[in-house]
């Protein structure tokens, strides 16, 4: 029986999960996801990497795209939004709280690498789209609606597109490794925010 077919065993009632055991293995399987793409997470090189057992694993997670799909869904785990009042300052909080997010997670060039091999792979790349991408794109469009809402940016928008320009110049960065502007990266999402916001506001 191969890993991808294997299950885990019937649970028996003894004590509750370990959160500190789980963090473990899912901070575990995105680092060696950076290291060493799909092929290096195995069931047993997380046991290893995270310092528990291969059953624990089992008990959690039957194969090793389900615990890499927990593992992108953890990234965002202590994320808290927060309505500001204003579609910039929303923004700026969404943008802060995904960061923070993401470098909570790996350090910048593990978290590069990370993508970059997730976005090649196609049994990855579907998973990130939904528990990451997704995540952030949706929060970023709520928060432009809002603004739309209270008359701050205008109707007639693409909302969309705003977040791509937004986003776009980020993750570049992020992939590159290195800045686009002279400023420090983190001035570099309120830069892009206010260029944004000027074209949107109202005529």
């Amino acid at each position: 029986m191969n890993e991808e077919q294997a299950g885990p065993p019937a649970r028996r009632p003894g004590r509750p999960r370990s959160a500190e055991a789980e963090r473990a293995i899912l901070d575990a399987t995105l680092e060696l996801l950076a290291e060493q793409g799909l092929e290096g997470v195995t069931m047993e090189a997380a046991a290893a990497r995270a310092g528990v057992s291969k059953a624990t694993i089992y008990r959690r997670w039957r194969s090793r795209l389900e615990m890499i799909e927990a593992a992108f869904q953890s990234i965002d785990r202590e994320v808290r939004i927060v309505e500001t009042g204003s579609v910039r300052g929303d923004l700026v909080t969404i943008i802060g709280e995904f960061g923070r997010a993401t470098a909570r997670t790996l350090p910048p060039p593990a978290l590069a690498q990370m993508i970059a091999v997730t976005l090649a792979t196609p049994e990855l790349r579907q998973l990130f789209l939904r528990h990451v991408f997704e995540v952030r794109r949706a929060a970023m469009i709520a928060a432009l609606r809002r603004g739309q809402e209270r008359g701050e940016i205008r109707t007639d928008i693409d909302l969309n597109l705003a977040f791509a320009m937004i986003i776009g110049p980020i993750v570049l960065s992020g992939l590159l490794q290195q800045p686009l502007h002279p400023l420090a990266i983190l001035e570099l999402p309120l830069r892009l925010v206010d260029a944004v916001l000027a074209g949107l506001t109202p005529r």
